[in-house]
């Protein structure tokens, strides 16, 4: 070991820790290793510090490379189950969730890019809501049974359509109620 590298953390130990970031670029990297939250064990240039212990690329070294996992992100299956609990109902939606601070390290920024050779179909599949023909197959399954949308919707004390309508739109309704329940419910009651 070099004495330039004795005073960092080893090449493992720092790339299982920059993993956990969530960085997808060098770009960020840089950034990142430049706000003052890199801790001083890890160096601001590891492909010069580790070129000769472990070093390949910085996708390697942030946890991506060629699309597929290499970091210590969630499995796909983990991944999807925890972001279907947070509501979100867009690829746009979830960037803005994503860059808000809110999501956990061992959560990719860009599952479409991480996950894409391990499940990923759609940010629709992925979120939990579905669009074109699959919202067909799996519109009841993000959504209150029949029975629990009715007995909630009647609490409300709305009168008709238009005042459905206008409550539907106010952003009052829960994700877990559709905005149709006319079609969603068709084949339920």
């Amino acid at each position: 070991m070099s004495t330039k590298e004795s005073k960092f953390r080893t090449f493992e130990d720092a790339r299982t820790y920059v993993c956990t970031l969530g960085l997808k670029s060098w770009k960020e990297w840089r950034a990142w290793s430049s706000s003052g939250a890199r801790p001083h064990d890890i160096p601001c240039n590891p492909n010069v510090t580790y070129a000769s212990s472990g070093w390949t690329s910085f996708g390697d070294f942030l946890g991506y490379a060629d699309g597929k996992v290499t970091g210590s992100f969630r499995s796909f299956e983990d991944a999807r189950a925890y972001v279907r609990t947070l509501g979100l109902n867009s690829a746009k939606e979830w960037s803005a969730w994503s860059s808000s601070g809110a999501r956990p390290h061992d959560l990719p920024s860009t599952p479409n890019v991480t996950y894409a050779s391990s499940g990923w179909t759609s940010f629709g599949d992925f979120l939990g809501y579905a669009v074109g023909k699959q919202a067909k197959s799996t519109k009841e399954s993000k959504f209150r049974t029949f029975e629990d949308a009715r007995a909630y919707v009647r609490t409300l004390g709305l009168k008709g359509q238009k005042e459905w309508s206008a409550w539907s739109k106010s952003g009052a309704r829960p994700h877990d109620m559709p905005s149709s329940p006319q079609r969603t419910y068709a084949s339920s009651g």
